[in-house]
């Protein structure tokens, strides 16, 4: 099973603001909390895997964004290198568009975590 992007989940949570139409309103500019992360799969099943999830998406009003996703740390995971998370770690940034009319944002990815 393949999960969906978590790209659609910001898009989501920033759809979620109300109020918003352009990068340049202050109703969506800014830094915003993520209160919850779902794994959709293809299948349409939905699965928490994350635990009690922390992160932030921030967006500025020149059309750049960047998040961050940290979820329960995991004793299995537990290393002696810092390098290494203990916990699952989803980190991103890039450019995003509104879509005024489809009341939809677009991302396009400049570097990621996997």
């Amino acid at each position: 099973m393949k999960r969906q992007s978590l790209i659609h989940l910001s898009a989501a949570l920033a759809l979620a603001v109300p109020g918003f139409a352009t990068a340049q309103q202050t109703s969506l500019v800014g830094s915003w909390s993520v209160a919850a992360v779902v794994d959709q799969y293809e299948s349409g099943k939905r699965i928490n895997n994350w635990g009690t999830v922390k992160g932030n998406i921030s967006f500025d009003a020149g059309g750049r964004f960047s998040q961050i996703i940290i979820g329960d740390a995991q004793p299995a995971l537990k290393s002696a290198d810092p390098r290494k998370p203990d916990a699952p770690v989803v980190a991103y940034y890039g450019s995003y568009t509104v879509n005024e009319a489809g009341k939809t944002i677009s991302f396009k990815l400049e570097a990621a975590s996997y």
